[in-house]
């Protein structure tokens, strides 16, 4: 185990990974009082569950994001066609 300046970390060297060769994870204040050994079998199961997920490009965050902008482009042209027609 490494230790930090202010936190102490575990490196994983096996990360069984063909673009990343280790991962370093800072350990929660809570858990330091746990050995060494249990702390570097919970990193190692931690980095083997990690999956990369994409961020989805067309969900309904941006479905939302463009019903508002299209509704603030039709209430700005109703308030310029309403002062203009006057």
């Amino acid at each position: 185990m490494l230790k930090g300046v202010n936190k102490q970390v575990v490196e994983v060297v096996e990360v069984d990974n063909e673009f990343f060769e280790r991962a370093i994870l800072f350990i929660k204040p809570e858990q330091q009082q746990h050995g060494e050994e249990a702390l570097r079998e919970n990193a190692r199961r931690y980095v083997g569950t990690l999956r990369w997920r994409p961020r989805r490009v067309c969900g309904w965050r941006l479905w939302g994001a463009r019903l508002a902008w299209w509704g603030s482009a039709l209430g700005l042209g109703t308030l310029l066609g309403g002062l203009l027609i006057k």
